[in-house]
C-alpha cells in the first residue's frame, strides 16, 4: 500500500532534517563559526514553522498536526497573541532577523560592534525565555500539545544557547552550570525513556484484542508527546555541555554515540508517529485480516517503535559508561539495532502463523 504523506508533515520532516543537519556543522567546523552555522539552520527552520502557522491560519485551514493532537485549539487560544500581536508574527520577525544577523556574522563578522553582538544575544536569550514560558502554558494551562509549537520552542532554546556560546566568557559562565545541565539532561532522560516504556507497555495493552482503538490511539500519541518533551530537555542539556566542553566532549565516544543514538531516535519516532501512527486504527495484528491494504504497515509501526525504545535504552545505560571509544559504541549499538530488527521480524511472522 502507497502511504500519501500530507504536506504539512513533509514539511515538519524536512525542518527536523534541517536542525539535524545543523547541528552537524559544530563537529565540523571551527568555533564560535560551526555555532553560528548551526543558529542560522535553526532560524530557518523556526522561520518554516511560522510561515506555516502564517499561511494556514491566512487561508482559513486546519494545522495537521504531524502527531495526531489538537494543534489548532493552542495557535487559536487566548495565549496565542503577545500585546495583541499573533504569536506567528513574532515568530517571522525574530527568526528572520536571527537568520539574517547570524548569517551576517558568517561572512562579514567585521561589521558587528562587540556592542551589537551583545544585543543579538541578549535578544535570543529572552526569546528562549518566552518560549519555556509558552511551554509551560501548553502544559498547565491549556494541558493541549501542539507539535509545531514545541519545535518552534526548541529551536529557540537552541539558538538561545548557541548564541551564549559565541562569548567566551559566557562559555566560561556556563561551565560552571555543568550539575544544572546534567540535572536538566537527567529529568529529560527520564522523561523520554518514562515516556517510551509506558507507551510500549500501552500498545502491548492494546494487542489483547489485535486492535488499537481511536482512545488507546491517543493516549500512545499523548505520552508520546511527553517523550519529545524529553527529548528536548536532553538535546538542549547535551548542547548546553557540549558549549562549555566542546573539545573534551567531541573526543568521548560515549558522547559522540549518544549522540548518534539520540538522533536515531528522532529520526525513527518521528517516522512511527507522524507517518504511520495516523493508520494504526486501520491495522489488524491478526492473521484473520492479513489480506487487508493497511496490513503492509504493521510491521514498519513495530520497526520504528523497537528501534526508537532501543535507541533511548542506549543512551541511558551509555550514561554510566567512560572511557570507551565511539567505534565501540556504535558497533554494539550497531548490533543492537540488527538484533531489534531481526526479533521484530521473527516475532510478526510468528503472530501471523499463529
Amino acid at each position: 500500500m502507497k502511504i500519501r504523506i500530507p504536506s504539512q508533515t513533509k514539511l515538519y520532516l524536512l525542518l527536523v532534517f534541517v536542525v539535524l543537519a545543523g547541528f552537524g556543522f559544530t563537529f565540523f567546523l571551527p568555533a564560535p563559526l560551526g555555532f553560528h552555522a548551526f543558529i542560522v539552520a535553526a532560524g530557518l527552520a523556526g522561520l518554516g514553522v511560522a510561515i506555516n502557522i502564517y499561511q494556514t491560519k491566512q487561508h482559513g485551514r486546519q494545522l495537521v498536526c504531524p502527531t495526531g493532537s489538537d494543534c489548532n485549539a493552542v495557535v487559536t487560544s487566548k495565549y496565542a497573541k503577545f500585546f495583541g500581536i499573533s504569536l506567528e508574527y513574532w515568530g517571522l520577525g525574530y527568526y528572520s532577523l536571527i537568520v539574517l544577523a547570524y548569517i551576517t556574522l558568517i561572512f562579514v563578522p567585521q561589521i558587528f560592534s562587540p556592542t551589537l553582538i551583545l544585543a543579538v544575544i541578549i535578544f535570543s536569550v529572552l526569546a528562549g525565555l518566552f518560549s519555556l514560558y509558552l511551554l509551560f502554558v501548553q502544559a498547565v494551562l491549556l494541558r493541549k500539545w501542539c507539535i509545531w509549537c514545541i519545535l518552534s520552542a526548541l529551536l529557540s532554546l537552541g539558538i538561545c544557547i548557541f548564541s551564549l556560546a559565541s562569548a567566551e566568557t559566557l562559555v566560561n559562565l556556563l561551565a560552571d552550570f555543568d550539575l544544572l545541565l546534567q540535572m536538566l539532561r537527567g529529568f529529560g532522560l527520564a522523561l523520554g525513556l518514562g515516556g517510551i516504556t509506558a507507551a510500549g507497555l500501552l500498545f502491548r495493552h492494546s494487542l489483547e484484542d489485535n486492535v488499537v482503538s481511536e482512545k488507546e490511539l491517543s493516549s500512545l500519541q499523548s505520552v508520546f508527546e511527553l517523550v519529545w518533551i524529553g527529548l528536548g530537555f536532553v538535546v538542549v542539556g547535551q548542547f548546553g555541555l557540549y558549549i562549555a566542553h566542546p573539545e573534551m566532549l567531541a573526543a568521548s565516544g560515549v558522547f559522540v554515540a549518544q549522540m548518534v543514538a539520540l538522533a536515531v531516535a528522532i529520526i525513527a519516532g518521528a517516522t512511527l508517529m507522524i507517518v504511520y501512527a495516523p493508520f494504526l486504527t486501520y491495522i489488524s495484528f491478526s492473521e484473520e485480516k492479513e489480506a487487508d491494504s493497511f496490513s503492509s504497515l504493521r510491521r514498519p509501526i513495530l520497526l520504528m517503535g523497537a528501534i526508537t525504545a532501543v535507541a533511548w535504552y542506549f543512551v541511558f545505560f551509555t550514561s554510566f559508561l567512560a572511557g570507551i571509544s565511539a567505534t565501540l559504541l556504535l558497533l554494539v549499538f550497531l548490533a543492537l539495532l540488527l538484533l531489534t530488527i531481526l526479533t521484530v521480524v521473527v516475532w510478526d511472522i510468528y503472530k501471523v502463523s499463529s
